[in-house]
C-alpha cells in the first residue's frame, strides 16, 4: 500500500475514533465536525476531504460501536447447528447487543435517507480490516449488508430451504419480524421500557411465537 494511502487511512481514523470516542462520553447528539476537528487538532474544512458530511462519518463511528456485537455473531456462526436454531441464536444475539446501544443500531439499520450505507459499510470494513476474523463463517454474508429486511430474509431462506418455512410466508414473516423487533427497539430509544435481560427475554419471545406460527410442521421444532 503507498505511504498515501496509509497517511489517509490513518487520519481518517483518527477521526471515527474521536467521533465514537465523543458518543461514548456525552451521546450522539454531542457530535459535531467543530467539536471532532478540535479534538483531533485540524481544521474543520479537513474533515470533509476525508468524509462526504457528518452523517457519513457519524454512520462509520456508529459501526465501531458494534465489534462486540460481530465478534459474538462470529461465534454463533462457528457453531453447529440447523438454520432454525442458528435463526434464533442470532437473534437472541443481535437483540441483546442493539439493546445495549440502540441509538448505534438504530443509526446504522434505520437511518432515513441512508442510500449510500453499503458503500460505507465496506468502507469500514476496508479501513479495520482486523475486525473481520472468519470470512468462511456463515454469518459473514450478513456483515456487509445493512438491510436488515434482507439479512433476516437470508436466514429465513437458509430456514426454507431446510423444509421449515413456505417460501410464500417469508414476506409477511419478514414483515412481522422487523416490527415486532422494531416497535420494541423504540421503546428502548424513548426510555419507556429499561433494556434489561427481562426486556431482552420478552422480544425474543415474540420472535420465536411469530415464527412458530409460520413453521410448516410443527413437529420439526419445539422452541
Amino acid at each position: 500500500m503507498a505511504e498515501r494511502d496509509q497517511h489517509r487511512i490513518k487520519i481518517k481514523r483518527k477521526f471515527i475514533d474521536i467521533t465514537n470516542d465523543i458518543i461514548i462520553r456525552d451521546g450522539v447528539e454531542a457530535v459535531s465536525i467543530r467539536k471532532i476537528a478540535a479534538l483531533a487538532k485540524y481544521n474543520s474544512a479537513t474533515i470533509y476531504l476525508y468524509f462526504d458530511n457528518l452523517n457519513h462519518l457519524l454512520f462509520l463511528s456508529s459501526l465501531s460501536g458494534t465489534k462486540e456485537y460481530i465478534d459474538a455473531l462470529t461465534e454463533v456462526g462457528q457453531k453447529s447447528q440447523n438454520p432454525i436454531e442458528k435463526l434464533i441464536d442470532i437473534w437472541e444475539c443481535f437483540i441483546h447487543y442493539s439493546f445495549a446501544k440502540p441509538k448505534i443500531f438504530s443509526t446504522i439499520f434505520f437511518s432515513e435517507n441512508n442510500d449510500k450505507a453499503a458503500k460505507y459499510m465496506e468502507e469500514y470494513y476496508e479501513l479495520y480490516p482486523e475486525e473481520i476474523s472468519d470470512e468462511d463463517n456463515i454469518v459473514y454474508k450478513l456483515i456487509f449488508d445493512h438491510d436488515l429486511r434482507k439479512r433476516v430474509g437470508t436466514l429465513l431462506g437458509d430456514c426454507a430451504d431446510e423444509g421449515y418455512f413456505k417460501e410464500s410466508d417469508l414476506e409477511d414473516l419478514i414483515e412481522l419480524l422487523l416490527f415486532a423487533y422494531k416497535g420494541m427497539l423504540e421503546k428502548v430509544i424513548n426510555e419507556e421500557v429499561v433494556a434489561d435481560k427481562m426486556v431482552e427475554a420478552k422480544t425474543l419471545e415474540y420472535i420465536k411465537r411469530i415464527l412458530s406460527l409460520y413453521i410448516s410442521n410443527s413437529e420439526m421444532i419445539k422452541f
